[in-house]
């Protein structure tokens, strides 16, 4: 029975070990590992102990059996150094000297050992219960004095390793298997190596056990770490991979496809199947997504071609009729053998830097304000278009008229509204190859390419009848216009430029003061548009300010100047917000501040036309009072120019006679006693009582005003 049972255990042992040593070493052609050679070597070494084990079990000729009897003697000698070798290997990124020196002299010694034990004939077979045994009396001292040291050794690095793992939080589990095997196997020598003092147990079925514990331990330990390894590098990396990876093989099938490439692709990675997906069915579909025609046509050819070509290009998709953009690479997969042995197509999503990308490109060519090119890419176009084949070249230079005014009187913000108003005016009306730019602050520039001297004329006379079209009384459009041919390689194109330049200036000179008495117009009547500010108003202020200039006797120019200035002498706040003017209660301080300042406005938008520069300091001037209270300057007395003094009497007059947002109108009598009394204070006293004298003696407007 009990060899029965004996023989039981070395078959089982034996068909188990070989069915590991298959599949461990399977594993070890892991790339990744990188305690492979000496994994395979021990797994050799317990291969040939189990084979010889099971030559001796079931008995052959002496001479194969001592064959065998010395092949297991030397695996089991070798045993400690290749375990020594393979621990380091395995729990080390690399070796330093001490542990090669260590390892190959452990290797050196056990084969001396084993060379010098065959040589002197010390091992030998006998016949046992259940087969045979190795008879050997030195292999039990040799184990304790030269195998025990080198597994402490072992055990010892081991131990400082696993040591090391926990401090640094790393993985301990495959380290600390190694270990237990090897106390196991250390354990087992030395205990059952004093138990052997009868026939049942014999040497080699110690030192086969203990083997067998150890390599079984090594095992569980090595397919932990491979299989963390294989996992992390085959399917974790793939899956995370955030952009989309398909693998072809020469046959065109899809071996390997991600999450994002099944998402790119409308495909459901749970239902479909690998086998129905190929290249075909791949190209199909990735290549109508691509906007390019060439670049859709270059990626058909290269993923199809079976020639061993490679992609790398950045290329625009439209993926939900969304604008998306990858780097598409598509290159030969190359085996050991340099064969190509499929092809590897990766999208790796660089949409937010092509944005970038073209955003500052945008801002580099075209100008923030009005969305057209601006000067720089419009002088990079002057030089491309300068052939022979895009002659005659026509160049148009537009300004502004008055736009300095308009900022004056409106703000910046008005100005910026003319621009870019006259930026689509020009944009409408010119051809899609041509290109326009703003050229400089309020200037304009169009370059036509293959244009002639009456097409440029006819655009020219659009834009003009446009911006009649499109000006409002308040605000009219009038813009300069100059424009040169270039027919042949004889003139440079700045000079061109320049021809246009000296047309547009000529035209200007002509054309400004109209478009800056337009102006003026445009700001009288948006300034009788502010309610109270009416045109009756300025008529009114008109006709009291001439009675009372003819009353002193000022000159026909003079009189010109005060009707000028009495219609306009508010002029200045059209800068002013409604909310302010026509604000029904009293006005803050910060708002009052605010009002204060529409007689500097009023004169820097006089100043600027030739038309009003005569009445620019009566303007600044008619809320200055006579005793010097007044403002912006605080001028007194005869200091302040006479037709300011006028207009104020005048204008005070008129505000007390009319409603406004925050009072009732006086009666004509109310607002004379007021002049009255503030005649010498606020009014010059003379003139004061020059025009209450000329209320009481003419019925001006009527028994009330």
């Amino acid at each position: 029975m009990l060899n029965i049972s004996f023989t039981f255990i070395y078959i089982f042992s034996y068909i188990l070990l070989c069915i590991s040593v298959i599949i461990l070493l399977s594993l070890a052609r892991n790339p990744f590992s990188k305690s492979r050679l000496p994994f395979v070597i021990l797994s050799a070494n317990i291969f040939l102990l189990s084979l010889g084990s099971f030559t001796l079990l079931i008995g052959t000729s002496t001479a194969m059996l001592t064959i065998w009897a010395n092949i297991i003697v030397t695996a089991i000698l070798t045993m400690p150094a290749i375990i020594f070798h393979f621990c380091v290997q395995f729990i080390s990124n690399e070796l330093n000297k001490i542990h090669k020196i260590c390892f190959i002299s452990f290797y050196s010694l056990s084969l001396i050992l084993s060379v010098l034990l065959i040589s002197f004939k010390q091992i030998g077979i006998k016949e046992v219960t259940y087969g045979y045994a190795i008879n050997a009396p030195l292999l039990t001292f040799i184990q304790l004095f030269f195998s025990i040291p080198i597994n402490i050794a072992t055990i010892s690095i081991i131990s400082r390793k696993i040591y090391q793992n926990i401090r640094t939080n790393k993985p301990v589990l495959d380290v600390t298997l190694l270990l237990v095997g090897l106390i196991f196997y250390l354990l087992t020598e030395i205990i059952l190596s004093f138990l052997i003092k009868n026939e049942t147990i014999q040497p080699m079925s110690v030192i086969w056990a203990s083997s067998l514990i150890l390599y079984l331990f090594i095992s569980i330990g090595f397919i932990i770490t491979n299989f963390r390894l294989w996992r992390i590098t085959q399917d974790v990396i793939l899956k995370s991979m955030e952009d989309p990876i398909l693998a072809f093989d020469t046959s065109g099938q899809v071996v390997e496809i991600n999450k994002p490439a099944c998402s790119i692709l409308n495909l459901d990675k749970n239902k479909y199947k690998k086998e129905k997906l190929n290249i075909e069915y791949v190209t199909d579909n990735l290549s109508q997504l691509i906007t390019n025609n060439k670049q859709r046509k270059k990626f058909i050819e290269t993923i199809t071609s079976i020639k061993a070509c490679n992609l790398k290009e950045d290329i625009e998709f439209r993926i939900n009729g969304k604008k998306e953009y990858y780097n598409v690479k598509i290159f030969p997969i190359i085996d050991k053998f340099n064969m190509a042995t499929g092809k590897l197509l990766t999208l790796t999503s660089i949409t937010s830097e092509k944005e970038k990308e073209i955003q500052l490109y945008y801002q580099a060519y075209h100008d923030k304000l009005t969305g057209i090119y601006n000067r720089l890419f419009f002088e990079e176009e002057m030089k491309r278009l300068d052939t022979r084949r895009m002659y005659p070249i026509s160049i148009i230079i537009g300004d502004i008229n008055g736009l300095k005014l308009i900022n004056d009187a409106y703000g910046y913000n008005k100005g910026d509204e003319v621009l870019k108003k006259v930026a689509l005016i020009f944009k409408n009306n010119i051809r899609h190859e041509d290109i326009l730019c703003r050229w400089g602050g309020d200037e304009f520039a169009i370059l036509l390419p293959n244009t002639k001297k009456e097409y440029s004329i006819k655009i020219i006379k659009r834009i003009k009848e446009n911006c009649i079209k499109n000006s409002t009384e308040s605000l009219p459009l009038n813009v300069s216009m100059g424009f040169a041919v270039k027919t042949s390689s004889e003139k440079k194109i700045n000079e061109i430029v320049k021809e246009a330049e000296d047309m547009m200036n000529e035209h200007k000179l002509l054309e400004n003061e109209s478009a800056r008495s337009s102006i003026i117009l445009s700001l009288q009547k948006a300034l009788e548009e502010r309610d109270y500010e009416t045109e009756e108003h300025a008529m009114r202020m008109a006709n009291l300010s001439i009675l009372l200039g003819e009353r002193i006797n000022l000159s026909y120019n003079e009189l010109n100047e005060l009707r000028l200035l009495a219609i306009l002498h508010d002029i200045g706040k059209i800068s002013i917000s409604d909310n302010i003017i026509l604000k029904p209660g009293k006005l803050t301080l910060e708002e009052w501040e605010v009002i204060k300042k529409h007689p500097e406005c009023g004169y820097r938008l006089a100043i600027s036309c030739r038309d009003l520069t005569q009445i620019a300091r009566g303007i600044l001037y008619h809320h200055e009072r006579w005793d010097g209270k007044g403002y912006p300057e605080g001028l007194k007395g005869k200091k302040i120019p006479v037709i300011s003094r006028i207009v104020s009497i005048a204008d005070a007059f008129d505000a007390m006679t009319n409603d406004r947002p925050y009072r009732k109108a006086m009666t004509r009598d109310e607002a004379i006693s007021e002049i009255k009394k503030e005649a010498g204070a606020q009014f010059d006293p003379e003139l004061a009582k020059l025009f209450t004298e000329i209320l009481a003696s003419e019925d001006i407007f009527g028994s009330e005003a």
